[in-house]
């Protein structure tokens, strides 16, 4: 797994790659974390290049999705697709965190 992230004009375009589960969630949460504190004017997660997502991974993006909303950061998604955009849709994510297509 690769989680990292850019700024493009104040955004925060954080790239995830590989699988995002229990096994590599802290390095995950810790780099997204990181890119956060630098105040983004919004935060677009980037998961075209994400193969698997678990429950683990889910929780996570919770967690971060409810301190944005808090500071008014929006969030967003793209690249979704296959298995990651089922875990979406079953989870609810799809109708909390705006996609872009």
């Amino acid at each position: 797994m690769t989680a990292y992230g850019e700024f493009s004009g104040g955004k925060l375009i954080f790239y995830f790659s590989g699988e995002l589960d229990e096994s590599n969630i802290r390095v995950a949460a810790a780099e997204l974390d990181g890119k956060i504190a630098e105040n983004p004017t919004a935060v677009i997660l980037d998961f075209s290049e994400l193969s698997f997502i678990d429950s683990t991974g889910i929780g996570m993006l919770l967690a971060r999705y409810g301190r944005l909303k808090k500071a008014g950061i929006p969030l967003y998604a793209r690249g979704l697709k296959g298995q990651t955009e089922k875990v979406f849709r079953m989870s609810g994510l799809l109708g909390i965190i705006n996609v872009l297509r």
